[in-house]
């Protein structure tokens, strides 16, 4: 009872003063609290395939739509970093470039990446397969950087492509994150 007149106290306050208040509960049952609050997140601690997968869950937001029930986060450095989809539009800072195709080496295909060029040891070999394993934490349009890169440098390199899309994405949204 004790606390949920402190609760209700500090809720007053903060609605008078216009201030943002975040409740941290252990407590993972419904409380009376919850009915006063504007947003009610779950952080959750995971182990996916034998790695530490920190997620945000979205339970309430008052007043808006929920447009993803939940993201990765980190507490690296001691601080609350949540990761953003990758569709977000990138910052000022991140200029966007004209794609350069990078010239197939003997016997392989480039990715478009020299970094990823490098990891692969030189790029795809001539007849090498990509199976991409999505989860069921990960989304369906992760790979788009990807895939768009080597389209793009094969089909400047004078290749053809076919790509089918995962399943769910429709045409429109096809057009709409190439043009990005």
């Amino acid at each position: 009872m004790e606390r949920l007149k402190t609760e209700k106290s500090l809720v007053a306050i903060a609605d008078a003063r216009k201030a943002r208040l975040v409740f941290v509960s252990e407590e993972p049952s419904s409380t009376s609290t919850d009915y006063a609050v504007d947003a009610i997140v779950t952080l959750k601690d995971e182990v996916l395939e034998g790695r530490r997968v920190r997620r945000m869950e979205w339970n309430k937001l008052r007043g808006s739509d929920i447009p993803q029930k939940s993201y990765l986060f980190s507490l690296t450095d001691a601080r609350f970093n949540v990761f953003l989809p990758w569709h977000e539009q990138p910052s000022a800072e991140h200029k966007r470039k004209v794609f350069r195709p990078l010239k197939n080496p003997s016997g392989y295909y480039s990715t478009g990446s020299r970094d990823l060029d490098a990891f692969l040891r030189g790029g795809l070999r001539r007849g090498q397969r990509i199976v991409l394993e999505l989860g069921r934490y990960i989304g369906s349009e992760w790979q788009m950087p990807l895939t768009t890169s080597l389209a793009c440098n094969f089909i400047l390199n004078g290749g053809c492509c076919l790509s089918i899309p995962a399943a769910g994405i429709n045409p429109e949204m096809i057009k709409e994150a190439r043009r990005g």
